[in-house]
């Protein structure tokens, strides 16, 4: 008994273009052999089926009722399922590729019509018998000429040209049958195509089967293979091969997949054998006895295949593969004259290749290598849709499949950077950094808690704001003019404006220092460098309901100096710091976070 096997793989053309074939249509009877109207039928059917032997491919499926059939208790599981596929409550039944519903829906005028509808598909058939003749092996190449997404099967069957008897097996007479389904290979449900088949891709079925039982003559034996739309149930396009191959004398090797190494030596070759004894040995030389290869450089490698005295020898190429695109690939940073794009990393990579055009260019820039996930383009102009591409790039140089990616620069760049500097009782500093294309700048900036802002503009990347009010917590914001467009505001900002000292009669130019501001909880206290506190020199803490809520008495300075710890209760706000040393007495607010 042979080794029956199943082997499933896929080729793919390329540059396919739309095509039809003919349509060779398929007529599937549900008969019985204990069914009288289907011995009156049968005559009539067989007739029409003769006369269009190339039209039609006829086969014959066997119900359970209305009585006893040898051949639905032959392979009942199979006759079954296909009943139910079609719903069949009776019979005579027929459904041509896949649809109708009585026998006589199939006639000459309607063959004639399913025969003129082309087909997408081509169904290829081969099969053989053994050495010693126990079993058959088929080879099913189901393609698609045009690009389909669709839940398909691709069946294999095989059948039985004609069985006669000499006394009927049934109740209704009948001493010949034709087309009897004996076996659907692999199993009834046959094989799942891809859920999208594409232009030209071929799906290729190796299977068999021992043929010792289950026949009445094995050398009746033919081979129907079909296409069929599993939710319409729709047939599109179906085969016939009545007769088989030459059985070869020596093993056949198939290339099941090869797979090209990419950057390293990861390459593969996985290789199925048919025919001779069934019995395999394998040699790529060098002492290597593997069926399969693994983790294989560039370069040429043959098999010989050895069964019993035959053997088969093949050579296969590997070439350099390239590396998949790069995924994850985004952009972000967008200004008026830059985008940064950002891609995840790919095995195998050494480094990547980048580069970028206008949408609306055919030229692409000159490749850019970098060793980072993202590159920052500049130079933009804004207002323009760009494409960017990224790519891995093998040591060796190799460049592997491009990612494309595009993006719209914007029109103005919010400015970035904000901070405040040099704040005084009356004025402040406010700086950024500039933003793409800018022609000018806008500041807005209110006492907080205010509802109207002030706004000063400039032309360079800084303003000095003045006539401010002492002890308050300002809040600014700033945008960008680009010719007539301004950006959104950047976030706002605060600042605190000290507030103007309390001169006393002995001290007239003193002003304290207080940093961080806002702080968290400790708040450091900088000596004026031409006044020396007394060592009685203290600090009171003031909400801002003029509530006296914290006490610092003997400051230490050290190097000019002083740590304030502030109180873990003291919650988060504005308070008022009062400094007296001797005569000087000054006040400064401060916000705690």
């Amino acid at each position: 008994m042979k080794k029956i096997f199943f082997l499933l793989f896929t080729v793919i053309a390329v540059n396919a273009q739309s095509q039809t074939a003919q349509r060779i249509v398929l007529v599937e009877e549900f008969t019985n052999a204990s069914c009288s109207p289907c011995a009156l039928s049968n005559p009539a059917f067989e007739t029409l089926m003769n006369a269009n032997t190339t039209k039609v491919i006829p086969i014959k499926y066997h119900t359970s009722f209305p009585g006893y059939d040898p051949f639905y208790s032959a392979n009942s599981t199979q006759n079954q399922a296909r009943s139910v596929y079609y719903s069949i409550t009776g019979v005579p039944n027929a459904r041509m590729d896949g649809v109708g519903t009585f026998l006589q829906d199939v006639n000459q005028t309607s063959i004639n019509a399913q025969y003129a509808v082309p087909s997408t598909f081509t169904v290829t058939l081969s099969w053989k018998y053994s050495t010693d003749g126990d079993s058959i092996y088929v080879t099913a190449a189901f393609k698609t000429l045009q690009t389909i997404t669709a839940s398909l099967t691709g069946h294999i069957v095989i059948i039985e040209k004609a069985v006669n008897f000499t006394t009927a097996p049934g109740t209704n007479g009948e001493l010949n049958f034709t087309n009897v389904m004996r076996k659907m290979l692999p199993s009834q449900t046959g094989t799942i195509l891809p859920a999208t088949f594409y232009a030209n891709q071929i799906i290729t079925v190796t299977t068999g089967m021992p043929v010792t039982t289950g026949f009445a003559d094995i050398s009746k034996i033919g081979v129907i293979g079909f296409v069929q739309n599993n939710t319409t149930k729709a047939v599109l396009q179906a085969a016939y091969a009545p007769n088989p191959t030459t059985v070869p004398t020596n093993p056949t090797i198939i290339l099941v997949s090869k797979i090209n190494p990419v950057c390293t030596n990861n390459g593969s070759i996985d290789i199925s054998v048919i025919g001779a004894s069934g019995t395999y040995t394998y040699n790529w030389g060098g002492g290597i006895t593997t069926q399969d290869r693994t983790n294989l450089a560039i370069g040429t490698y043959s098999v010989t295949v050895t069964s019993g005295i035959k053997t088969a020898t093949t050579t296969f190429t590997l070439t350099q593969g390239a590396l998949s695109a790069p995924t994850s690939v985004i952009t972000n940073g967008i200004t008026s004259c830059s985008a940064k794009l950002n891609w995840a990393a790919k095995s195998g990579a050494s480094y990547y290749q980048v580069k970028y055009k206008p949408s609306s260019s055919s030229t692409w820039s000159a490749p850019i290598s970098v060793t980072t996930l993202n590159y920052n383009f500049i130079g933009l102009l804004p207002s323009t849709q760009y494409n960017f591409s990224t790519a891995a790039v093998c040591a060796n140089g190799t460049v592997g499949t491009v990612t494309t990616y595009s993006a719209t620069t914007s029109s103005c760049t919010l400015p970035t950077s904000t901070s405040s500097a040099s704040v005084t009782a009356t004025s402040a500093t406010i700086t950024w950094s500039a933003g793409c294309n800018s022609t000018s700048y806008e500041i807005q900036y209110m006492i907080q808690g205010s509802t109207s802002w002030s706004i000063a503009t400039s032309t360079t990347t800084s303003k000095v704001l003045t006539a401010l009010t002492p002890s308050k917590i300002y809040q600014y914001k700033v945008r960008t003019l680009c010719g007539v467009t301004y950006t959104a505001f950047s976030a706002v900002k605060t600042f605190v404006t000290p507030a103007q000292r309390l001169e006393s009669t002995t001290d007239t130019d003193m002003t304290m220092e207080l940093y961080p501001n806002p702080f968290e909880s400790k708040l450091y206290l900088k000596q004026p460098a031409n006044l020396i506190f007394s060592e009685n020199a203290s600090v009171v803490v003031f909400d801002i309901l003029g509530r006296n809520v914290a006490e610092f008495h003997h400051l230490l300075f050290n190097n000019g100096i002083c740590e304030i710890d502030f109180p873990s209760e003291i919650t988060p706000g504005v308070y008022i710091i009062e400094l007296k040393s001797g005569d000087y007495n000054t006040q400064q607010p401060v916000i705690k976070l």
